[in-house]
């Protein structure tokens, strides 16, 4: 459970990453391939944690059947109407436990979640913002034509004070 965990607080690292990389990457292509490996990590990582969650609760059916052995062995001594209600005692408190395990894991992942989905349309809002300030192709030539209008006209102020100055 504490590998899970460990885990699971990798993910807002590989958030920010990728945050990052969509703020700060220009190049559509290098966007793509940058953003895939974070992906492909995150991916990664809720494997483990499924592999994890899954050895868990696979360690969890062997230790409910030793506990299962151990309740037979009370049977013998006990009585069978005795060791049927500490058997249901047992499995009720174990899960109970188990569920608020699962309660807090699935609370963990929604919130996760959820700062994962606000982080990235954070991320959106921010590149379709930096997109909208590029200047497109259109206005980078009228800005160069207005350029060489402007030294142009310079030229032709200098030429003609220097007609009439001389």
């Amino acid at each position: 459970m504490d590998q899970l965990q460990l885990n699971m607080q990798r993910i807002p690292t590989h958030v920010k990453v990728a945050l990052k990389v969509l703020t700060e990457e220009k190049r559509p292509r290098t966007l793509g391939i940058q953003i895939r490996k974070v992906l492909n990590s995150i991916k990664r990582i809720s494997s483990d944690c499924i592999n994890l969650a899954n050895n868990t609760h696979m360690e969890f059916a062997n230790v409910m059947n030793h506990l299962g052995e151990v309740i037979a062995l009370t049977e013998a001594n006990k009585g069978l109407g005795e060791s049927q209600l500490r058997q249901v005692e047992i499995e009720l408190n174990v899960s109970r436990v188990w569920q608020t395990q699962l309660t807090q894991l699935n609370d963990i992942m929604k919130e996760h979640y959820k700062n994962t989905e606000d982080d990235l349309r954070f991320a959106h809002v921010e590149y379709s913002k930096a997109l909208a300030r590029r200047p497109s192709r259109f206005e980078k030539s009228l800005m160069r034509i207005t350029g060489a209008v402007i030294k142009l006209i310079n030229n032709a102020v200098k030429t003609f004070q220097g007609l009439t100055s001389g």
